[in-house]
């Protein structure tokens, strides 16, 4: 009688652990590894609203070849899982490219960047169709010349994506902006007096609230750094530039994401060409409201880096953090980490090759099992 209650007993704990794991948070504990990509940097990643995922394509990536860049990803707001769409009508592996969301459509627009197969800018135009998985190149009658790292941003109000700058070749950069209009299938040059100039590797988004592209960092003219806010008016075609009193070090490469819910920036890292590692560990958040930069500094952060990728996620409603380049080159990252906005804070992905909560099932079965059975054996003896 006493062996049967110690088994039964042994039952209901294992009972009690199911119940327990099954409340466990997915989204701390998810899989974000097996078939995820390879460490990067230099690729581009797009939020997907519609369908709560992001696409990420190209990059650049330290081993393997350049067929592992011409996949494309998309990763699961639910679980934040990676999954690898397999599509022969691929752009082509490239990196330093540029792509946008049309919120009118839900499809995404990719420009330009550096491609494996030309060894050189390019100047192609091709659109993401999430609905399908497929990807379709555009060749609109006019185009910009050919360039990477540039900025790029959509404009709903006018149903177009706004570009400017970019890198034209290793000796070349300018400082054009192009507007693509969907409806027409075409790009057109526009001509505003003063701005940035010419450079590349900036951050350029758009800000819903106030209605113009907000352009942060980059090398410019003279190729040096700049940590220059300005804001681009599509309506009246003209720059203005933001002096806030604080402002963030000089850099270029950067990452930054737009958050909605509250009208701000998020910034991390980037290249400033002085630190020995050439990267940069820090956050900082603008509010274009008040024209104020305001440090965020927490105990947990990424490891420094440039050249990664930030998206607001907006099932989440957090910014999604994933690659890039650290220690003067010499390493590539594919972890992925969550910055809140509410709490300020940075945690990372974990990781497992099996998803932790069918992990903790598994190993509590085999425990309660191998417990079951050392009582049996008792009895026997």
């Amino acid at each position: 009688m006493k062996v049967k209650k110690q088994i039964l007993t042994a039952l209901m704990l294992f009972s009690i652990l199911v119940v327990s794991i099954e409340k466990i948070n997915l989204g701390t504990l998810a899989d974000t590894s097996g078939d995820s990509p390879l460490p990067m940097y230099h690729q581009e990643m797009i939020y997907d609203v519609e369908n709560n995922q992001t696409i990420m394509f190209g990059g650049s990536i330290t081993g393997g070849s350049s067929a592992d860049l011409e996949s494309t990803w998309v990763l699961s707001s639910i679980n934040l899982t990676w999954n690898k769409l397999q599509d022969a009508n691929s752009p082509g592996g490239r990196y330093s490219h540029r792509m946008v969301y049309n919120t009118l459509t839900g499809k995404i627009l990719l420009f330009g960047g550096i491609t494996y197969a030309a060894g050189a800018q390019v100047n192609d135009t091709w659109e993401f169709d999430p609905a399908t998985n497929q990807w379709t190149e555009l060749h609109p009658a006019n185009a910009p010349a050919v360039r990477a790292a540039h900025g790029m941003y959509f404009d709903p109000d006018f149903n177009e994506v706004v570009l400017h700058a970019g890198v034209n070749s290793p000796t070349t950069v300018n400082d054009e902006v192009w507007i693509y209009n969907f409806s027409a299938n075409n790009w057109t040059q526009l001509f505003p007096t003063g701005g940035p100039g010419t450079g590349y590797g900036h951050s350029f988004l758009y800000d819903e609230i106030n209605k113009v592209g907000v352009l942060f960092g980059g090398r410019f003219a003279d190729h040096t750094l700049k940590n220059d806010v300005w804001f681009f008016n599509r309506s009246s075609v003209t720059w203005t530039k933001k002096i806030p009193i604080l402002k963030p070090l000089e850099r270029y490469h950067l990452s930054m994401a737009y958050n909605p819910s509250d009208d701000t920036f998020v910034i991390f890292g980037g290249d400033n060409d002085d630190t020995p590692s050439r990267a940069l560990d820090d956050t900082w958040v603008y509010n274009p409201q008040t024209n104020q930069w305001t440090e965020i500094n927490t105990n947990l952060k990424p490891p420094a880096r440039c050249k990664h990728k930030m998206i607001y996620d907006q099932y989440l409603n957090k910014i999604i953090m994933f690659g890039g380049t650290g220690e003067a080159f010499s390493v590539s990252y594919n972890d992925m980490w969550i910055y809140d906005p509410v709490t300020e804070t940075w945690s990372q992905e974990l990781t497992s090759t099996v998803p932790v909560p069918l992990l903790i099932i598994f190993t509590s079965l085999m425990s309660a099992i191998s417990a079951i059975h050392y009582i049996k054996k008792r009895r026997e003896n």
